[in-house]
């Protein structure tokens, strides 16, 4: 399987790529990152993504194939959900039905289409901070398995 941290990298990068969501982030591309970010230049609204879980595709003789379960976090400030939520449709119009591709050419290059597996809507963390959430499901394609993409 191709690792998580590899898909990771190819899905913040698809989304620092979209005009739509970078509309919303007012520190730019900067606002997307890694769910698992610490640092301390963190400003909202901003985006997380999250790989929940990758498993083996068993129903296929190419041990390489994998299914892939993803969020992709929104977060923002203020007395109302709107801006949690409409960042979540941002981030859902631009990675539903997306070609991503990663990796690197030869070693572990791989491809997924994804596809929305739900929005859930925002949720009040404390008093002014909200998040939103964009689901997603693909199966990961080394780009050798179907003849390279």
């Amino acid at each position: 399987m191709i690792s998580n941290d590899l898909i990771q990298v190819a899905f913040i990068s698809e989304l620092k790529a979209d005009a739509g969501v970078i509309a919303i982030l007012g520190s730019g591309p900067d606002g997307v990152k890694e769910d698992q970010y610490q640092g301390s230049d963190y400003n909202y609204p901003g985006v997380r993504v999250d790989i929940i879980r990758q498993v083996p595709d068993t129903r296929a003789e190419q041990c390489d194939l994998s299914r892939l379960f993803a969020t992709v976090r929104c977060y923002a400030e203020g007395g109302s959900s709107k801006t949690a939520d409409i960042l979540a449709g941002a981030v859902n119009a631009a990675l539903h039905r997306a070609l991503v591709k990663g990796g690197t050419i030869g070693t572990d290059a791989f491809y997924t289409i994804l596809r929305s597996s739900g929005l859930l809507g925002a949720v009040r963390l404390n008093e002014n901070l909200w998040r939103s959430e964009a689901m997603f499901e693909g199966n990961i394609y080394p780009s050798d398995a179907m003849g390279g993409i």
